[in-house]
């Protein structure tokens, strides 16, 4: 299996279309430059934004914390109560509770801190993560070994791949600490076979 994980840093631009790839999981904005067989977001803002700009209808990973948020008022005001509930009723939602224990992972990747999930990484904080995660959860349910190349997920600077500014929360201690627990998730899918990991930023 041969995955493409595309997030919004300016490498993404290297990411070279869909051909060769079994699976191919956009963050954000990137399902509206390229077709996705899955679209990461986490915050129901990316949701309302790129809705009517993503290509095709991707399969969609995000967590219950944004679920239950969808289904509040915020998104009946906005009109679009019924589009999220067709996504669900098409099964096209994985929630962080379905995703099968994780392999060990290096002990100096941050912890979630409290509740019964505290052994996990934090990879539900950012979508980097989130859709590394994914692609571990694609190869899971293949149970085959998957190779994914990984492009912009820069963790660097202030553009991304839509040229325009990141957002202010951005800084290089976000980066800093990204980095850290994007590595550590690498690392332990590389120890633990299950992933062969290309990542052409992991060491600028």
């Amino acid at each position: 299996m041969r995955i493409a994980l595309v997030s919004e840093g300016p490498s993404a631009k290297d990411y070279p279309g869909r051909d060769g790839y079994d699976e191919v999981i956009g963050a954000n904005g990137v399902p509206s430059l390229w077709p996705c067989t899955w679209w990461v977001f986490l915050d129901k803002e990316q949701y309302v934004y790129w809705l009517n700009q993503i290509i095709g209808r991707p399969k969609i990973l995000t967590t219950t914390a944004l679920e239950r948020a969808m289904n509040e008022h915020y998104f009946k005001a906005k009109g679009l109560d019924e589009r999220w509930k067709d996504d669900v009723d098409n099964q096209r939602l994985v929630y962080d509770e379905q995703v099968p224990p994780l392999p060990p992972m290096p002990i100096d990747v941050p912890r979630l801190s409290a509740g019964n999930r505290a052994h996990e990484p934090r990879w539900t904080q950012y979508t980097g993560l989130a859709c590394l995660v994914c692609a571990w959860m694609l190869a899971d349910e293949a149970k085959t070994q998957a190779t994914v190349d990984v492009f912009g997920v820069d963790l660097a600077g202030s553009a991304d791949c839509h040229d325009r500014p990141s957002a202010p929360a951005r800084t290089d201690n976000r980066w800093e600490f990204e980095r850290r627990v994007f590595s550590g998730l690498v690392k332990g899918f590389r120890t633990s076979g299950d992933l062969v990991i290309n990542w052409p930023q992991e060491n600028v």
